[in-house]
């Protein structure tokens, strides 16, 4: 049984993942939830959870602040961060303080779901009981937030520079900001503190770059698996060897993100195309898979992408172009029913009636006679 504290001042999400939990684990418990960053510490004390769930900005206190103090008696514990400020400093400090995620709000159920899952698998498997040597000072083992070797030798800014070059899509020289924060750790850190700043740095962007673009998740973490890559740093052969990790699935990231920014710019050519061809055809028997075919889509790609483009679904919109005309022709020309339905694409003169009626209100006899 994982125990689980939810810490966030919106009482709306601290009863969402609540509801989760009760609905979706059978072998998860909520010890307790609260708004306060004090009170957290004190409900930690008590509980002993074995997964802490915490909103970084807190009404009373720095969530962060919250986390140190809690892992000053609960080194084992599984922290994941949730926070609505996209901040690479939040962020940074988040992962040296060795909370498990950084997740960006809003989230949706199934995210919550996922936290949970990948919190509960760190507990069964034992991962994250110690904490990391970053966290841990040589005298006494305390616990530090941001080491200061850390924050002199690479700047923040340069790392945000890093995240700027990526979502303004300059990404050559997003290459050349990596290639200069490497050249800085590999002049001034250790092989071991070089596997964890690599390790650092990835999952930030992998977050980031994911949580600021319209990534579809499936095909996304498909792709780019976060534990998969982190577990490949921690257990490189050196600092060199996890840096050319680093380097290579950086380079893999914008080589993807590039080719999915093409793709993108094509897909507004062929959406494009795909609606002028709707507006010719429209008055046959047309069909979504005739149109993707047209254009070379799959027909659910084709889909997606018509509304997101269009703001309308290709269905909605040939319906649209359809009535238009059955509108005009029903004011223009003495044609029955059965033949306008014919020419505006409906096979059925009873379902167009039906869809007409649907549509403005009337029937076409009655919308006939209104405009005679």
């Amino acid at each position: 049984m994982c125990r689980v504290m939810v810490v966030d001042d919106e009482p709306l999400v601290r009863e969402a993942i609540s509801h989760i939990i009760s609905s979706e684990f059978e072998s998860v418990y909520l010890v307790g939830s609260t708004g306060s960053g004090k009170q957290a510490v004190n409900l930690a004390r008590e509980e002993r959870p074995d997964i802490i769930i915490m909103d970084i900005r807190l009404d009373d206190q720095d969530g962060l602040k919250a986390i140190e103090k809690i892992k000053e008696f609960l080194p084992g514990s599984v922290m994941v961060v949730i926070s609505a400020y996209d901040s690479f400093g939040y962020a940074r400090q988040a992962l040296r303080l060795g909370v498990a995620d950084y997740m960006l709000k809003p989230l949706n159920k199934q995210d919550i779901i996922d936290i949970i899952d990948n919190a509960c698998l760190r507990v069964e498997t034992a991962e994250n009981q110690e904490p990391t040597a970053w966290q841990k000072e040589e005298m006494g083992g305390e616990l530090r937030s941001i080491p200061a070797k850390y924050s002199d030798e690479i700047p923040m800014d340069k790392e945000r520079e890093l995240l700027q070059y990526i979502n303004l899509k300059n990404y050559s020289r997003a290459r050349e900001k990596l290639t200069e924060i490497c050249e800085l750790i590999r002049a001034d850190f250790s092989q071991e503190e070089i596997k964890d700043y690599c390790r650092e740095l990835l999952i930030v962007i992998i977050r980031q770059v994911f949580s600021s673009t319209s990534l579809e998740t499936l095909e996304f973490t498909g792709r780019f698996n976060r534990e998969e890559m982190a577990a490949a740093l921690k257990n490189a052969e050196g600092g060199e060897k996890a840096q050319q990790i680093l380097e290579n699935q950086f380079h893999r990231l914008l080589n993807y993100l590039e080719k999915r920014d093409k793709e993108s710019a094509d897909a507004d050519d062929v959406l494009h195309q795909a609606r002028r061809y709707i507006e010719t055809n429209f008055d046959s028997h047309l069909n979504l898979a005739e149109v993707a075919g047209k254009v070379g889509l799959s027909s659910s790609y084709f889909s997606r992408s018509f509304k997101k483009k269009f703001g309308i679904s290709f269905s909605d919109y040939l319906n649209q172009l359809r009535l238009d005309k059955a509108r005009r022709l029903l004011r223009n020309s003495r044609k029955n029913i059965s033949e306008i339905a014919a020419e505006t694409g409906y096979n059925d003169s009873n379902y167009f009636s039906k869809v007409f009626k649907k549509e403005t209100g009337l029937a076409p006899t009655e919308y006939r006679q209104s405009h005679s």
